[in-house]
């Protein structure tokens, strides 16, 4: 089964105002040359660290829920999953991540990877090795697929 991944009114807002700020910088420096390329240079990795994280969409099958982002699939075994709940994060410690920008992509404090796009709907999917935070509304479906397969 296929879930879709949700964003909350922040990331869309923070998302918006990086996207704005970064036309703006790279369209007022585009006349220096070492700026320039400076600039996208970082802009280039940015992006490259959000695609490895940003999901599309969760895949719970047979065997596997996999996370599918735009560079990159995990895939968890089912039969390694301890615990599947929603969790509350009021203010969340990252130690690398974008900090809403498309997001809040990257690693917590708690070794935990986060995928989240939307905090109100934060699923904690922890398994033998990982844990993960995913942002979808349907937990009850995901348990439920996880339970009779």
């Amino acid at each position: 089964m296929k879930y879709k991944v949700t964003y909350d009114n922040n990331t869309k807002i923070i998302t918006l105002l990086f996207l704005i700020i970064i036309s703006y910088t790279l369209y007022e420096v585009f006349n220096l040359k070492f700026t320039f390329y400076l600039m996208i240079f970082l802009i280039l990795s940015i992006f490259l660290f959000i695609m490895y994280y940003f999901p599309l969409f969760i895949i719970a099958d047979t065997k596997y829920i996999t996370i599918r982002t735009i560079i990159q699939k995990i895939k968890i075994d089912k039969k390694d999953v301890l615990l599947i709940e929603q969790i509350k994060i009021p203010q969340m410690s990252m130690t690398l991540s974008t900090k809403g920008v498309f997001g809040y992509l990257g690693m917590s404090m708690d070794d935990s990877i986060s995928f989240l796009t939307d905090k109100n709907n934060t699923v904690l999917i922890k398994t033998v090795n990982s844990k993960y935070l995913i942002s979808i509304k349907n937990i009850n479906n995901l348990k439920q697929n996880l339970n009779h397969e």
